[in-house]
């Protein structure tokens, strides 16, 4: 009998050492200021992590463009792989034959966005004279003087100089922001493992 009692009070206070174990942590965890720490520690965790993932954000956007440029030339430099062109010579006919594309693609495109700028610069006196005639812009010209602010932005040549130097530096810019995915996937191309067949 002492044995079965000492066995039944080991078990006893094993048990009561337990509830009790648990019963503290239901408490530091219910425990108001305790609970608003942890909350507050992983609010700011979790806004820390969000403002990481927006600043590299971009970086792997321009990665993932790499990625897939690096994938879509793939099958052409191994195709001149297969002619006996080294990799590394392949690679860089193939970035320079894209590089080409594009500049020749801007080219072309931005003497037409620029007469079209041109165009509406020249147009707008026209259109706003236009608008003079509208009811509603008319109340409004009265109240703010809209249509003598238009017609001094519109006016002049310079407005259209601006214009045309806003575009090619948007054209610059846009270039800028191709080089990184261009010399990502020059690399990657290189480094490309080479499909078994």
């Amino acid at each position: 009998m002492s044995d079965a009692g000492v066995r039944a009070g080991r078990v006893t206070r094993r048990a009561r050492t337990h509830t009790r174990t648990s019963s503290q942590t239901e408490v530091a965890l219910h425990h108001p200021v305790r609970l608003g720490f942890y909350v507050t520690l992983g609010a700011f965790a979790a806004w820390w992590l969000g403002g990481l993932i927006l600043s590299v954000g971009s970086i792997l956007i321009l990665v993932l463009v790499a990625v897939f440029i690096a994938a879509g030339l793939n099958p052409i430099v191994e195709w001149l792989g297969h002619r006996g062109v080294r990799r590394s010579w392949g690679v860089l006919v193939v970035i320079t034959g894209l590089i080409l594309a594009l500049v020749l693609f801007v080219v072309a495109l931005v003497p037409v966005i620029t007469d079209q700028v041109s165009m509406i610069v020249k147009n707008a006196p026209g259109w706003v004279d236009q608008l003079q005639h509208n009811v509603t812009i008319q109340r409004l010209d009265r109240r703010y003087d809209l249509i003598k602010k238009a017609q001094d932005a519109l006016s002049g040549r310079r407005s259209a100089r601006r214009c045309s130097a806003a575009s090619w530096a948007s054209v610059s810019s846009c270039s800028r922001s191709w080089a990184t995915p261009s010399s990502s996937s020059c690399w990657c191309s290189t480094s490309w493992p080479r499909s078994r067949r």
